[in-house]
């Protein structure tokens, strides 16, 4: 806790449980979050990597090699946000930050799939502005490794997602196919309807597509907000250059909460 906010952080996976807001009140939650293994679905709040969505028939090619990834959650065959969100990561706090680590040791993974070395660090800062996430990953071993790297929080409001208003700015919008395994040629936003550049309400509209062609303020930073006027709560967040795309996605997965985030 630092700042009026809490963060918790799952050592399964070191991605975000919750993150609360703790100001005069009630207690008021960002995220659509879990506090036990049994309430969590849907990937809240995961680090996806080193294959942030999902891999065709659980089958890559690295260079002229197929390769694998085996012991890892697949849905319908296909290898969904593999893999370190299943694994161990340890967690320290220091201060106003949580950090988490986590490795990936080629020796121990070349069997499933997977034969590289990738160091995580992940910092969860609680600042007077919010919470700030800076990801760090090193490559330990001698050859170009694979890799990607998401997150994947519901953010949540008062309701159903149906009464916020969106705005994403950006040039271009990327459709999946059935398997949500690869990124897809841009598809006109306006055909679609998902065309958010200017502010207005999500409706029923169901969506999974990937943002692209980012506008970028003085700091280099791209930002997605949501607003419920009726509540008056807003969310905003901000990615920096190493993250080229924003993907959106409605919910539609989630039991307790569909349409929740």
């Amino acid at each position: 806790e630092a700042h009026s906010q809490r963060v918790t952080v799952n050592p399964r996976g070191g991605g975000l449980a919750r993150y609360t807001l703790l100001g005069s009140g009630e207690p008021r939650e960002v995220l659509l979050g879990y506090d036990r293994e049994d309430e969590y679905e849907g990937a809240m709040g995961d680090v996806l990597s080193p294959f942030p969505n999902r891999v065709r028939d659980s089958r890559y090619a690295d260079g002229d090699v197929c390769r694998e990834i085996t012991g890892f959650a697949r849905k319908d065959g296909h290898s969904v946000h593999a893999f370190v969100r299943e694994l161990p990561w340890s967690l320290e706090r220091s201060g106003n930050v949580l950090e988490a680590r986590c490795q990936v040791d080629a020796p121990r993974y070349a069997s499933r799939g997977y034969p590289y070395t990738l160091r995580f660090r992940i910092r969860y800062g609680l600042e007077s502005s919010g919470l700030v996430v800076h990801a760090r990953v090193e490559n330990g071993g001698v050859n170009r490794a694979p890799f990607g790297l998401a997150f994947h929080p519901y953010l949540a409001l008062a309701g159903m997602i149906d009464e916020v208003v969106l705005k994403l700015p950006a040039g271009k919008l990327h459709k999946f196919n059935e398997t949500l395994d690869g990124l897809a040629p841009p598809v006109s936003r306006a055909r679609l309807g998902l065309d958010f550049s200017t502010a207005r309400r999500v409706g029923d509209q169901i969506i999974n597509g990937c943002y692209g062609d980012l506008p970028r303020d003085g700091k280099g930073f791209a930002w997605v907000t949501m607003e419920e006027p009726a509540h008056g709560r807003k969310v905003a967040v901000w990615q920096d250059g190493a993250f080229p795309f924003a993907q959106i996605y409605t919910g539609e997965v989630l039991v307790r909460n569909p349409r929740g985030g």
